[in-house]
């Protein structure tokens, strides 16, 4: 690689620790290790996008393929989970709910598929221990809320 190509890209010191976190995790799990510059070039093309994102996509290549995806099969994959979110909860299981009052917010669980994961194996232990939520903080399935805003 030529001078000028290597000063076009990041440096280590300036690829965010989620990144590097959900990229050497899947890593790990696709081939056992990191080649030099393997970091700084998937930053390059998926540094932009959302690291929950990439989590879940890395976790759905692990399950079908035994490879470390592409760059550009990692950002497919991420524009493929994106189109698939539900409306309600933006793929994320759960709600946050807050009042105009002085309650504290509560959490609602999805009714969609992704909140399915909260209400079949996780349940309110989980979601209270994730959240680190405290006794006055409500944990509930979304259709136990009703019709608040």
């Amino acid at each position: 690689m030529d001078d000028r190509r290597r000063s076009a890209r990041t440096s280590t010191a300036e690829i965010p620790t989620a990144f590097r976190d959900v990229f050497r995790r899947a890593a790990y799990r696709a081939q056992g290790r990191i080649e030099p510059g393997e970091l700084e070039a998937y930053f390059d093309v998926l540094g932009m996008l959302d690291p929950y994102e990439l989590e879940r996509a890395a976790i759905t290549f692990a399950r079908h393929s035994k490879f470390m995806p592409t760059p550009a099969e990692w950002h497919a994959s991420v524009l493929r989970y994106r189109s698939r979110r539900c409306p309600k909860c933006n793929g994320l299981g759960m709600i946050v709910v807050r009042y105009y009052s002085d309650e504290p917010f509560d959490v609602a669980i999805c009714d969609c598929k992704h909140g399915g994961h909260f209400r079949d194996e996780g349940g309110e232990a989980f979601i209270r221990q994730r959240l680190c939520l405290g006794p006055k903080n409500r944990v509930a399935l979304l259709e136990d809320f009703g019709d608040q805003p």
